[in-house]
């Protein structure tokens, strides 16, 4: 199996490889946002989409992934990532009047079938590094949520049809001790 990482231009990346590389039956490939051929993107089986600054714009790179790859390709988004799928069906982002860095908070899983927590806690601790949510007003109805945080806050989504799916916690962070289950759970899937 092989995974495109999608790097956004943030540091957390490299912690995702991290991850990566201790899975020796997954190959893997960073590439940087910028640098992305969408013609070469048919070699691999997943496609995770890292962190990083700001926010999805319409149309950027990947929404255009999204679009080419949404039926043929696993993909995994992380902060960033969630709010990119989730803004592709149609969600819209909500920018939070307290800035969630470095922050955990309790997270309870509301699709015990996702095979993201499979074997995982109910409710974990996930590691928080944003400022934007995606809003629940005017959820679309292809994406469902599979987690929220304790005090109502989506922190991960899921495509009803397609294997796509986002989280807005950081799995690859050391403030979420099952977060590498998580990801080893999607690639293994």
């Amino acid at each position: 199996m092989k995974v495109l990482l999608v790097d956004n231009y943030d540091s957390f990346t490299f912690n995702l490889v991290n991850i990566l590389r201790k899975n020796k039956q997954v190959g893997h490939d960073v590439v940087r946002i910028d640098k992305i051929n969408l013609d070469e993107l048919n070699r691999y089986d997943k496609i995770l989409f890292s962190p990083g600054p700001d926010v999805p714009h319409i149309g950027d790179v990947m929404w255009q992934i999204i679009n080419r790859y949404k039926s043929e390709k696993s993909i995994l988004g992380v902060c960033l990532g969630m709010q990119a799928i989730s803004m592709y069906f149609g969600a819209k982002l909500l920018n939070l009047k307290k800035v969630y860095h470095g922050r955990i908070k309790n997270i309870e899983i509301i699709n015990g079938g996702d095979v993201l927590y499979k074997d995982i806690d109910s409710p974990f601790v996930g590691g928080l590094y944003h400022s934007w949510i995606v809003d629940e007003a005017g959820f679309p109805d292809e994406l469902q949520i599979t987690s929220k945080s304790m005090d109502g806050m989506i922190m991960s989504v899921r495509h009803k049809n397609f294997d796509i799916c986002g989280v807005q916690f950081h799995p690859e962070s050391v403030m979420t001790p099952q977060g590498e289950g998580m990801v080893k759970n999607w690639l293994l899937e």
